[in-house]
């Protein structure tokens, strides 16, 4: 009984042993299996980083790029839009000096024309006025008060005269109104006045308003213009003595 029991537990250990070696190995294989799959992982892992790493670079550095490319794109367009505006301001300033030209050149054409009526219309003597009255004007005294008379002037000529009122004594003497035009048969009435003064002290034997008149020019608004009677232009002239009666 002995004898066979020491076999069959030599046995069974082997058996044992045999078993636990399969499991050992089976669970080295397996580990050997999970290894290589956790490098594996690892390896990916590493490609996967490397890859990111390398893509993100790229992004960055095209990115980089496009931005200095529009960086550079904004700064011509900028250089551009300045060189636009001084263009437009040189021709701004182009348009209002030929715009000041042109007015300087239609004031002077409007002056030459103007002066040339003028030369043209007073190249033709002027024709006849009358006045009523015709010789002289009369105040009587006292003289401690204004006066005013009354005198009309009548274009006789066929052309629009221009006509101007001087006095002697403009201190003491008056003329409403003191300038005006007068049509071809036209008439106005004017306001002579005298200030009060003392009569017998004070000097008036030469006081007078005397009447100019002169042809104005062809197409000339009806409005006085002193210019008319300057230059060498033709100019009538008639002298109305101030008679003062005690």
């Amino acid at each position: 009984m002995p004898s066979n029991t020491q076999p069959n537990e030599i046995l069974r250990i082997s058996t044992n042993y045999n078993s636990v070696m399969r499991r050992l190995t089976n669970k080295e294989i397996a580990l050997e299996v999970e290894q290589e799959r956790l490098q594996t992982a690892i390896m990916q892992n590493r490609v996967a980083v490397e890859t990111y790493r390398r893509t993100n670079h790229i992004l960055q550095y095209w990115s980089e790029k496009l931005l200095r490319c529009q960086l550079a794109k904004l700064v011509k367009i900028n250089q551009d839009l300045r060189e636009v505006q001084t263009l437009i301001e040189r021709k701004q300033k182009i348009i209002e000096r030929r715009t000041e030209i042109m007015q300087e050149q239609w004031k002077y054409s409007i002056e030459y024309y103007t002066l040339n009526q003028i030369d043209m219309a007073q190249s033709v003597p002027p024709g006849d006025i009358q006045t009523q009255p015709n010789a002289k004007i009369v105040f009587n005294a006292p003289y401690d008060d204004k006066h005013t008379y009354h005198i009309k002037v009548i274009n006789s000529s066929a052309r629009r005269i221009g006509y101007g009122i001087k006095t002697t004594n403009m201190k003491r003497l008056g003329v409403d109104p003191p300038c005006g035009v007068l049509d071809p048969k036209e008439a106005v009435l004017l306001a002579v006045s005298c200030d009060a003064f003392a009569y017998g002290q004070e000097d008036t034997n030469n006081d007078r308003i005397t009447v100019e008149w002169t042809n104005t020019p062809d197409g000339a608004a009806k409005q006085f213009r002193r210019e008319w009677f300057q230059g060498d232009g033709m100019v009538r002239r008639k002298n109305l003595p101030i008679e003062y009666n005690p």
